[in-house]
């Protein structure tokens, strides 16, 4: 499903006309197949499981750079849910020491990285992180802290 977005520069310098296109998740990321899911070190096919207060990268791709302000405002956001969910668990093999979450752009890969800082308090909990992007498209990948 294409979503299309328009998006202006507003950093004054010669990009300030617009660009369109479709802002949506590309299945190029290592290891996510197809079908516009996230890559490796997580998926949103199954629950990851991780230990609470570590930061872990979420890759994903949208076809193209678009910079970084992608995301809804108030978004990427966590919300707590159950932890019976119905879908097969795999333990986060990669995590980040991070003092902040936050969104980088390898043009090399063509791949967004979101490194997202969880909370000691959630260990024996499962939350849903939600990165709702500028097109108002929800995508969700879901965690249980151990």
């Amino acid at each position: 499903m294409q979503n299309p977005v328009t998006t202006r520069s507003l950093d004054g310098g010669s990009g300030n006309g617009e660009l369109r296109g479709d802002l949506r998740l590309q299945g190029d990321a290592p290891g996510s197949g197809s079908g516009g899911s996230f890559g490796e070190p997580v998926r949103d096919t199954e629950v990851n499981q991780m230990a609470a207060g570590a930061g872990v990268p979420v890759k994903f791709g949208l076809g193209a750079d678009y910079g970084l302000n992608i995301f809804t405002a108030g978004y990427p956001k966590s919300t707590k849910i159950s932890c019976d969910t119905g879908l097969p668990t795999d333990p986060v093999e990669v995590t980040a020491t991070v003092t902040n979450s936050g969104l980088s752009y390898d043009a090399a890969s063509g791949l967004y990285t979101y490194v997202w800082k969880t909370d000691k308090a959630w260990k024996g909990t499962c939350r849903e992180l939600n990165l709702k992007l500028a097109d108002g498209t929800d995508h969700l990948v879901k965690f249980e802290f151990k």
